[in-house]
């Protein structure tokens, strides 16, 4: 008893505290000691046998303890009217199933083993999968009506750009859909002071975006208008993940002065814990416009980003149709900047990005797998019911009803379904853990995943789902038989007679046809993963490494300081042992967000400006990822400043 003490006591410590304490009430063990020693058929006395029946046996022995008290409770109800009276038997013969179908199960170990395992596997690999997806996809974003949040995106060639800050002040001026519109951008920064310098994503934000998102400050107060102003006192936002983990949880951290890329900057706000917009970001500095950047000349420079608010009753179709208006008549006064569109989205699409077809299709996967596992059940339940003919028709003389054996079975269906969910929950704990460290760094809102109660009620539905569909043929099978056939076919030594291969035969082939179809969609998605690592992308990063730099504006305060300081860090670089080439560019290779803009050629007869992306770079970056040259020529040291501009243009 020492060791099933051990078991019983791991057993309770991973279910939660109230459960545990109305499952496992001070009979627990008496009942756990009673299964351990019924007695068990020598054939049956076997190491796996053995195994497999102690370890169900602290279930079994939980899951009986809870049933006992559950009709104990029942019975207490007192009868105060005629619907009260139905319901009261409804679930006092619910429980005696329930009960008999523990007791059946008990009483054949391997059976009921292998079961489980099988939908042990399906029901947890669902699981985990689920709690992926409810995080990434399910879990509501943590603000104020957050169905009624767009992402605000202007397009150009078929693709999203970024909004110019001239056509972001028309929007907020002349639409009649929003609330608000708030303009935001990211960067990165160095804080310093207190402990080591630390390189930290930041946002620039309007001072309509904490109320567009409805989120209050856990102390102090958001950016406001006047801190947007040019020239205004430098201010910052912190979030609370960072204010635990860099200030310890510091409440005099508000109003002290805080540096950042040399530069002192006041503490006015701490948001609360679950507020992270843009995603990772933890400080929100004021975002200042100067006038030049509201010139109608900059309509081409497209660098924003922007959120709004719906008014009450208003659609995203009509959101766009009425930014639309406004962007039709912008094109018709500055004809130069002809060609961009507008886009708006849920703000909870734009979070999630391009994972929802991925996701979603790995949970159709492993729903699969159930499937083939209920099929494997259902094939096992039906060999079983062929061996309890003669069971079930005694029942039958009896006179028991085709419903009460269909429903008796069911109740064993359903109980071996729930301890297999069960197992299938613990196997999932464990399979978060791994999937934690496999998953993509880019993949979104992985800090929610895990084992919540929304995951732990999906998985009690879906035990209860499958038991009922791996059941239901069984128990029709069996229930369906003819009580003088079934008991003429019984061999006189009592063992039963062969039942009919139809019905099992046509379960194999459907599990062996949905296992084909999952062995197809794999090969396929294999395929589709080996043609993508076969594209060109146009450059070769074998042996290159790169790394991110944020120039302290303190330090660096104009372009002609931050050009050296650039030149003399890639000159170092390209002195050291073994590199071959080093170079700097404002945004790495297949990063869609940059720096936009327009441009024409001189000379040309087409006379419309076109829509660019624009990477400044170094020399030495086009040979650092060997990028080929089709003609003309890369960039020198000779290109520096002072000299002459020039351009590399994409062969596109």
């Amino acid at each position: 008893m020492s060791e099933l003490g051990w078991l019983a006591r791991c057993f309770t410590r991973l279910l939660p505290g109230r459960i545990a304490e109305r499952c496992f009430l001070p009979t627990y063990f008496d009942l756990l000691a009673d299964h351990l020693a019924a007695p068990v058929p020598r054939r049956q006395w076997t190491s796996a046998a053995r195994r497999a029946r102690f370890h169900l046996g602290v279930v079994s022995a939980g899951l009986e303890c809870l049933l006992r008290a559950w009709s104990e409770r029942l019975r207490q109800v007192p009868f105060e009217d005629g619907h009260r009276q139905v319901w009261k038997g409804i679930n006092l013969m619910l429980a005696q199933d329930l009960r008999f179908g523990l007791r059946m199960l008990h009483r054949n170990p391997g059976f009921t083993a292998a079961a489980t395992i099988a939908l042990a596997i399906g029901i947890g690999a669902n699981s985990a999968i689920f709690s992926i997806v409810h995080a990434v996809l399910l879990r509501p974003l943590p603000f104020l009506e957050p169905a009624r949040i767009l992402e605000l995106n202007e397009t150009a060639r078929g693709g999203l750009v970024t909004i110019s800050p001239p056509n972001l002040l028309d929007w907020k001026a002349q639409n009649t859909t929003f609330s608000a519109i708030a303009a935001y951008d990211t960067s990165r920064a160095t804080l310093s002071g207190g402990r080591e310098p630390e390189l930290l994503d930041i946002g620039l934000v309007d001072a309509e975006l904490f109320s567009i998102l409805g989120v209050a400050p856990l102390a102090g107060r958001t950016i406001g208008p006047t801190d947007t102003e040019p020239g205004s006192p430098s201010v910052v936002v912190i979030g609370h993940g960072t204010w635990q983990r860099r200030f310890g949880g510091d409440p005099g951290v508000l109003g002290r002065t805080r540096v950042f890329d040399g530069r002192g900057f006041q503490v006015i706000g701490i948001m609360p814990g679950g507020v992270s917009f843009p995603a990772g970001i933890d400080f929100w500095f004021p975002l200042k416009l100067m006038a030049d950047d509201l010139r109608p000349n900059q309509r081409g420079a497209h660098y924003l980003n922007a959120v709004g608010r719906l008014r009450d009753g208003v659609t995203v179709q009509q959101a766009i149709q009425d930014l639309a208006r406004i962007e039709a008549a912008i094109a018709a006064e500055s004809p130069s900047v002809r060609g961009y569109g507008v886009f708006a989205r849920p703000l909870i699409d734009s979070v999630v990005g391009n994972v929802r077809g991925p996701l979603l299709m790995l949970l159709g996967a492993v729903g699969f797998v159930l499937l083939i596992a209920c099929a494997n059940v259902s094939n096992l339940l039906l060999a079983r019911a062929g061996a309890r003919r003669s069971e079930i028709a005694v029942r039958a003389a009896l006179g028991a009803g085709r419903w009460r054996i269909a429903r008796q079975l069911m109740a064993e269906s359903v109980v071996l379904a729930c301890i297999a969910g069960a197992c299938g929950v613990l196997l999932a704990m464990w399979s978060v853990r791994v999937l934690g460290t496999l998953l993509p760094p880019d993949l979104p809102r992985t800090e929610h995943i895990g084992i919540n109660a929304a995951v732990l009620f999906f998985s009690l539905l879906v035990s209860i789902g499958t038991g009922l569909l791996f059941g239901v043929l069984p128990a029709l099978y069996a229930s369906g038989d003819d009580i003088a056939s079934s008991l003429r076919d019984a061999r006189r030594d009592g063992s039963p007679a062969r039942s009919r291969p139809r019905t099992r035969a046509v379960l194999i082939a459907a599990e062996v046809g949905l296992a084909l179809v999952l062995l197809a969609g794999a090969g396929l998605a294999l395929r589709s993963f080996a043609r993508l690592t076969a594209v060109d992308p146009g450059f070769d990063a074998e042996g290159v490494l790169s790394l991110q730099l944020s120039v302290p504006e303190a330090r660096y305060p104009d372009p002609p300081a931050i050009a050296r300081f650039y030149q003399r860090y890639v000159d170092a670089l390209s002195a050291q042992p073994g590199v071959l080439a080093a170079g700097a560019v404002m945004r790495p290779p297949l990063v869609q967000t940059g720096f936009g803009g327009t441009f024409s050629i001189i000379g040309s007869e087409n006379t419309d400006r076109l829509n660019i992306q624009v990477r400044p770079a170094t020399a030495g970056y086009f040979e650092s990822l060997r990028i080929p040259l089709r003609r003309g020529r890369l960039f020198t040291r000779a290109d520096g400043q002072g000299a002459p501009p020039v351009v590399l243009l994409s062969e596109e």
